[in-house]
């Protein structure tokens, strides 16, 4: 195939692609991650040429598409924030989590962070945050409600 078949688990986008280069600094896999964190920052601000290194626009492609972490910052998981947002519906019977919610602040910032992510996924414009915002993300969260548009 073309590479990409060999891999069942493609969309387990947990939030757990993050390669945290503190916990890993002796591993390969650890190196590897930061070493492709610095690569995609060089690329992206234009300092190193696509002709020079043809294949890491692919590889950066496809770590996005898996919902690899390109700025690591010590934050919940994706999958924790889904579950804070279920108990939230538990409790409220919606995702309409306000910005400003004082029993947990940072759900509601995380909710309009999604919401602007999703956005910007849907106009083509480039996403820069913790969270990747993917096809199979996105699901996740229609699943249980969680509305784009207040």
């Amino acid at each position: 195939g073309d590479g990409g078949d060999n891999n069942n688990n493609n969309n387990n986008t947990s939030g757990d692609n993050n390669g945290n280069d503190d916990d890993a600094a002796s591993s390969s896999l650890g190196k590897w991650c930061a070493n492709m964190r610095r690569n995609y920052k060089k690329f992206k601000n234009g300092k190193t040429s696509p002709k020079t290194h043809p294949k890491w626009e692919e590889r950066f492609k496809q770590l996005d598409e898996l919902g690899f972490t390109w700025q690591f910052v010590w934050t919940k998981t994706f999958d924790e924030r889904v579950q804070e947002l279920k108990a939230y519906k538990e409790i409220h019977g919606n995702c309409n989590v306000p910005r400003s919610f004082h029993e947990n602040p940072s759900l509601g910032q995380w909710c309009s962070q999604m919401r602007s992510m999703y956005k910007a996924n849907q106009k083509g414009e480039a996403v820069k945050n913790t969270y990747i915002i993917n096809d199979y993300r996105i699901e996740q969260l229609e699943t249980i409600g969680f509305k784009w548009k207040l």
